[in-house]
């Protein structure tokens, strides 16, 4: 009962749960990437049995991560009984008795997405003063910071976080920073975050590949626990698809956009960004192209020259050497 009481509440909880991502577990899945290029296919269709990387709540059955972590804190001996439903002393008595910090931070974040979110924040913070250099901890508290509706708060938990492990996250966790900026900003911008467009002074020099990879795992951290409508995923699932188009196809990103429009149907007025990037890119490759043609051609006529000239002077060697045997 229990837990059909659990499952009943989560499409609701779904629904209410505030806009906010990155959640960190010590155990977890992978993003889809074949030899560290993005399988763009699974963000939005399953492999096999797989459900798509992008998806909501745990799965569409039941949140089977919740009951995993249970049964491992009482494996743990973090529970001292056999019920379901975990108390705030029940955790005090864990956290006094030492038990596994790493465990107790995953189970905080599954109640940050599902759960009693306020129990979640006083569990985060008894283990941030424990360890105020775990990663996980800071950027998880950061996050239920953010989820509870302190943004402030959130984003100075997750620069901290950033300056102890940068390349956490396929080093992707600025997108959040820049989340959390645009949050406490005067006048929020989301199309800042990114900031694709031709000629943006974005500080982030960042390969279009591995680019991707990092809003892919920003997205699927969203997007998990975040039903439409939500301008921020809205706006970050659009900069996703003009970075396909303009790496792969537009065809490709076609889905992608529509995606983006679930969240925000506004971001489709933002599609002649989008045709400039694509615009900008096909005009780079084309002078690249040009360039490369030009380049290649004077390196032919370079080694022709250059060969001329080497046959040139075997020539006059070897006249030289038949006049001198002559006299």
């Amino acid at each position: 009962m229990k837990r059909l009481r659990h499952l009943l509440l989560l499409p609701f909880v779904l629904i209410h749960i505030a806009a906010f991502a990155c959640g960190n577990e010590f155990y977890r899945s992978e993003i889809p990437l074949d030899r560290k290029k993005l399988r763009i296919e699974y963000l939005l269709h399953d492999e096999g049995n797989v459900l798509p990387y992008w998806s909501h709540g745990f799965g569409y059955a039941e949140p089977d991560g919740r009951w995993d972590i249970i049964e491992k804190m009482k494996k743990a001996g973090i529970m001292l009984d056999e019920s379901e439903d975990i108390t705030w002393p029940m955790l005090q008595s864990a956290l006094q008795r030492k038990k596994d910090y790493k465990l107790l931070s995953d189970f905080a974040w599954h109640e940050v997405r599902t759960g009693d979110r306020e129990m979640a924040v006083k569990l985060l913070e008894a283990l941030y003063k424990e360890h105020p250099t775990e990663y996980n901890i800071l950027a998880n508290l950061g996050t239920a910071y953010e989820v509870i509706g302190k943004p402030a708060q959130a984003l100075e938990l997750l620069r901290k976080a950033v300056a102890i492990n940068p390349a956490s996250h396929f080093g992707s966790e600025w997108i959040h920073i820049r989340i959390l900026e645009q949050k406490v900003a005067a006048k929020p911008d989301y199309r800042l975050i990114i900031d694709l467009k031709p000629g943006s002074k974005n500080d982030k020099p960042i390969p279009p590949d591995s680019l991707m990879v990092q809003l892919a795992y920003q997205l699927h951290e969203r997007i998990s626990f975040i039903a439409p409508p939500d301008p921020i995923v809205g706006q970050l699932v659009k900069d996703f698809a003009d970075l396909v188009a303009m790496q792969q196809t537009p065809k490709q990103a076609q889905e992608f956009y529509a995606y983006a429009a679930q969240y925000d149907s506004t971001v489709l007025l933002q599609k002649p960004v989008a045709e400039a990037v694509v615009k900008e890119t096909v005009q780079t490759k084309k002078n690249s192209d040009s360039v490369t043609y030009i380049t290649t051609w004077l390196l032919v006529i370079i080694g022709v020259v250059i060969a001329g000239v080497v046959v040139y002077k075997i020539n006059r060697s070897k006249q030289r050497n038949v006049a001198g045997e002559k006299e």
